[in-house]
């Protein structure tokens, strides 16, 4: 079933940010050159066409928009990715559903990990 809110511009933030600028270029070499060389037999159409050239680079630069988006969206998933320890943790959702701890927490000892991060460690009171 397809989404009720499902545009380009959202369909190329989904897709690897080279797409959109692909898209751009083939949309800017249409709308600026290959346009013209198809002759028409309606006025209103040939008006469309002929101011087709002055409109392509705006068409090109509103489809490149979603190109940084995809970019930044695939960086985030590699990050992601990368953080995983084992193939179950790649399988897991992304949200993990934890109970709901009704004891006292405690805050142990930092722990420096080889990067110089810092992480506590929260244990529960029992």
């Amino acid at each position: 079933m397809a989404r009720k809110n499902e545009t380009l511009i959202n369909l190329l933030t989904q897709v690897p940010w080279w797409v959109s600028v692909v898209m751009a270029a083939i949309f800017y070499v249409v709308l600026k050159f290959v346009v013209l060389a198809i002759e028409f037999q309606s006025f209103a159409i040939k008006g469309i066409i002929n101011a087709a050239p002055q409109i392509a680079p705006l068409v090109a630069f509103v489809i490149l928009i979603p190109a940084p988006v995809a970019a930044f969206n695939a960086w985030r998933k590699r990050i992601l990715l990368h953080s995983q320890k084992d193939l179950n943790s790649v399988r897991s959702p992304s949200t993990v559903k934890r109970p709901i701890s009704t004891g006292h927490i405690q805050a142990r000892k930092p722990n420096y990990t080889k990067y110089g991060e810092q992480k506590l460690f929260l244990k529960e009171q029992e």
